[in-house]
């Protein structure tokens, strides 16, 4: 696949994790505020029985309490739900960028290794670039793409999420490599 085309559907995985970040982001603002309204509705319930108000006027203001705390409570739970089912959408689609990031780098060490190759072939003779071709991931042309590769254990969303992250970062790096180079290809699986 041609590295232009490569470069844009990462970057289309990319902002598909900014925007599952940025739902999430929404969602646990949204759930800080109905636990701080939950929070009132009871200090406002204490606040009343505490009150000098008659029976009749604690019992109507009480019931509308409680009443407008469950309903809280239940919007609460309801976000606390759409967070999670967020976070699982935003873990995939880090999974899947990741490999688009992957498959991008490994195509950017292919091609300045292919180069430093090339150009220690115009200095050394023949028998000694074999040895030397060992040394090409030790080449500052090589080592300045810091290849990253992501961890994503099922059980450490807290981890995944952290990568998703970091992803725009290392896809920006890779990025601007990438259009710095020849025109070259990424090699990517069938199904992508």
């Amino acid at each position: 696949m041609n590295a232009q085309k490569t470069i844009a559907r990462t970057e289309k995985a990319v902002e598909a994790i900014e925007e599952k970040l940025s739902a999430i982001e929404k969602l646990e603002a949204q759930t800080v505020e109905l636990t701080a309204g939950i929070e009132q509705l009871k200090l406002d319930e204490a606040d009343l029985l505490a009150s000098d108000k008659s029976e009749s006027q604690k019992i109507s203001t009480l019931a509308k309490l409680r009443i407008a705390s469950a309903v809280k409570a239940s919007e609460l739970a309801k976000r606390q739900s759409e967070i999670c089912a967020v976070k699982d959408e935003c873990i995939s689609a880090g999974i899947s960028a990741d490999r688009w990031v992957n498959a991008l780098e490994d195509a950017l060490v292919a091609v300045r290794s292919a180069r430093i190759v090339e150009l220690v072939s115009e200095i050394f003779i023949r028998q000694a670039i074999n040895e030397l071709k060992r040394f090409v991931g030790y080449s500052l042309a090589v080592k300045e793409l810091a290849p990253v590769r992501f961890v994503w254990i099922s059980d450490k969303p807290e981890l995944a999420l952290k990568n998703c992250g970091l992803m725009r970062q290392i896809f920006d790096k890779l990025a601007a490599a990438a259009n710095s180079e020849s025109e070259f290809d990424v090699i990517v699986g069938p199904g992508w």
